[in-house]
């Protein structure tokens, strides 16, 4: 297993990949939608339009869309931006999301990284999002008693992927809801045609 994805607070129903993998989207009873980045496990957006249980979750194939829908009875289409000026805030909203990491989400980290000799340390010395960020390589020696270097040098190479990805991301949260698509659009459509 690479990663255990867990802030939804209610049973995940519905979950899909982007084509190229690197997004993954899941729904919940929780109601909401969280957009994920697969290759690291942080979560990158929240989405809580709907009223009832997300149960369904698609990318389109070859547009910048996600389609949610739900036991309210309506079917939500999203619009991912494109890299622009905003994703200096995307790249806010990341660090954001690492520094509420819990000690447990830190772990997982670690052990999906291969560093998992290091969960027990970084457990028994409380090392959450915020502290993980703001390591050191004199922290990791003195304050972690963490002796071999190689492990040292590892560990922070880890942890400055993590910052780098951070600064660089380059994929848009869902930035425009384009529409809902309610019960009584689908059983009563209206035909439109051009001239």
């Amino acid at each position: 297993m690479k990663y255990s994805l867990n802030r939804h607070t209610a049973p995940v129903l519905s979950c899909c990949f982007s084509s190229d993998g690197r997004i993954l989207v899941s729904g919940s009873v929780d109601k909401s939608i969280i957009i994920w980045d697969s290759i690291s496990g942080v979560p990158l957006h929240t989405l809580t339009q709907h009223k009832r249980y997300v149960t369904a979750c698609a990318f389109a194939r070859d547009l910048p869309l996600i389609a949610t829908g739900s036991m309210d009875k309506t079917v939500n289409i999203w619009r991912f931006g494109v890299k622009s000026t905003s994703d200096d805030h995307l790249a806010t909203k990341l660090r954001h999301s690492v520094q509420h990491w819990s000690e447990d989400e830190v772990c997982s980290w670690l052990s999906a990284g291969d560093l998992q000799e290091l969960v027990v340390i970084f457990k028994s010395n409380n090392i959450d999002g915020q502290e993980l960020l703001n390591l050191t390589e004199k922290n990791l020696m003195s304050d972690l008693k963490i002796e071999s270097l190689g492990l040292r040098n590892k560990t922070m190479r880890k942890i400055e992927e993590l910052k780098s990805k951070i600064e660089s991301t380059c994929v848009g949260i869902p930035d425009e809801f384009l529409c809902p698509i309610a019960r009584d659009i689908m059983t009563d459509p209206v035909i439109a045609s051009g001239t």
